[in-house]
C-alpha cells in the first residue's frame, strides 16, 4: 500500500499521566466548544430532576466521548453526531426492563417519524430532530442509523439473553449491546466516507478488533460502578447475575477477580497488536482507496478515545460508594497491570506507526 496523506481535523490529546496504549487518542479541533454547547443545550432540554443530577451529567462529560471517539468528523456534522450519541447515553440510563418495552416502542416510532405518546416538549423528541438533520446529509446512512439504534433498543429490553460461557461469546453479545454498529455508521456519515465494497471485509475485521478493545476497556473501568449499582438494585444483567468481561473470565478460567483483570489487560494489548498485524498484511496487497484508508485510521482512534475519556469521566469513578469526577486521571488497569512485554510490543509496531501518517 503506497503512503497516502489527507488533511486531519483532529489534534493530539495531552494527558497528565503517561499514555500506555499502542493506540493514540485524538480530539476534534472543535471538541471543547462542542462539549460546552452540548452540555448547555441538554441541561436546558433534557429535564434533569435536580441540580445534583445536572452537575453529575456535566461531570460525566458524555459529549467528550464523541469528540474523542470521532475526532475526524466534518465541522458541519460534529455537533449533531455528538448530541445524538450523548442522548443515547441518557436514554440508556433511563432504560429498564419494567418500563422499557413501551419506551422502546415509542423511541422506535420516533426515529421513523411515526406517531408516539411523546409530547412536543418531551426531551426524547431531540432524537427525532437530530435524525431529520442527519437525513439531509445522507439519506442512506441515516436509514442505517435508524435500523442500528432500533436494534440496540430492542436488545436492551429483550429478556431472552443468550447463554454466556466464554469471553468470545460475551464479546459477540456485547457488540450489539454497546451500539458500536451505530457509532461506525455515524463515523462514515460524519466523515462523508464512501468505502469500496472490496474493502469492507477487511475493514470489518478491524471494526471487530477495535470494538472488542472498547468493550474490554469499558468493563475494566466500569467494574466499580457495576458493583455499586448491583449492590443498590435487586435486578442486574443477564440471568440475574452481574455479567461483564471480568465475571465471564473468572468463571471460564476459574480464577479470582484480580487474575481475570490481568488476563483482560493482556487481551487489550493483544488486540492492539492484532490490529497492526492486519494492517501490515493489507499493506502487502497494494494501494487502497483514500476513504478506506481514512476509516481504517479512525478505528484505533475510536478505541483510544474511549480509553482517554474513561480516565476522566465521573461515570466510572467510584469513591466511598459514590460516583464522582476523578481528582486526577484514573489509570485503572494500566496502573495495576503493567505488562512486562510492553516495550517489545512497542518496538514491534514502531515501523507501522511511522508509516501510517494519521496514527501518531
Amino acid at each position: 500500500m503506497t503512503k497516502q496523506s489527507y488533511s486531519s481535523r483532529s489534534q493530539p490529546v495531552h494527558h497528565s499521566k503517561p499514555w500506555q496504549s499502542l493506540f493514540s487518542p485524538r480530539l476534534h479541533h472543535l471538541g471543547d466548544a462542542v462539549c460546552e454547547i452540548d452540555n448547555a443545550y441538554l441541561i436546558d432540554r433534557w429535564g434533569f430532576p435536580s441540580k445534583a443530577a445536572e452537575k453529575f451529567f456535566v461531570d460525566m462529560d458524555l459529549s467528550r466521548w464523541s469528540v474523542l471517539v470521532l475526532p475526524e468528523i466534518l465541522n458541519s456534522r460534529i455537533q449533531l453526531v455528538t448530541r445524538f450519541l450523548t442522548v443515547l447515553f441518557l436514554i440508556d440510563d433511563n432504560m429498564d426492563y419494567e418500563t422499557g418495552q413501551e419506551y422502546v416502542v415509542n423511541l422506535k416510532a420516533l426515529v421513523v417519524g411515526e406517531k408516539t405518546s411523546f409530547t412536543a416538549n418531551d426531551p426524547n423528541m431531540i432524537i427525532s430532530e437530530i435524525i431529520n438533520e442527519l437525513d439531509k446529509f445522507n439519506h442512506g446512512k441515516t436509514n442505517e442509523v435508524k435500523t442500528g439504534v432500533s436494534q440496540f433498543w430492542d436488545f436492551q429490553v429483550d429478556r431472552s439473553r443468550p447463554s454466556i460461557k466464554t469471553l468470545d461469546d460475551y464479546l459477540v453479545f456485547r457488540v450489539t449491546e454497546t451500539a458500536m454498529n451505530v457509532t461506525h455508521t455515524l463515523a462514515r456519515l460524519g466523515m462523508d466516507l464512501e468505502i469500496p465494497a472490496e474493502e469492507e471485509h477487511w475493514l470489518k475485521k478491524l471494526e471487530h478488533i477495535t470494538t472488542y478493545h472498547i468493550i474490554i476497556v469499558n468493563d475494566l473501568y466500569s467494574w466499580d460502578k457495576e458493583l455499586l449499582q448491583a449492590s443498590n438494585s435487586k435486578t442486574t444483567d443477564i440471568g440475574g447475575d452481574l455479567v461483564s468481561a471480568i465475571t465471564v473470565v473468572m468463571k471460564e478460567e476459574n480464577v479470582d477477580e484480580m487474575t481475570a483483570k490481568k488476563f483482560l489487560a493482556t487481551k487489550v494489548h493483544d488486540l492492539e497488536v492484532e490490529y497492526f498485524d492486519l494492517v501490515k498484511e493489507r499493506e502487502k496487497e497494494g494501494p487502497m482507496a483514500i476513504d478506506a484508508r481514512r476509516y481504517a485510521d479512525c478505528l484505533p482512534v475510536m478505541a483510544a478515545g474511549n480509553e482517554s475519556w474513561s480516565r476522566v469521566t465521573a461515570r466510572y469513578n467510584v469513591v466511598n460508594g459514590k460516583r464522582m469526577k476523578p481528582v486526577e486521571e484514573n489509570l485503572d488497569f494500566r496502573a495495576k497491570f503493567v505488562n512486562g512485554y510492553e516495550n517489545r510490543l512497542r518496538c514491534r509496531v514502531k515501523g507501522l506507526l511511522k508509516s501510517w501518517c494519521c496514527v501518531p
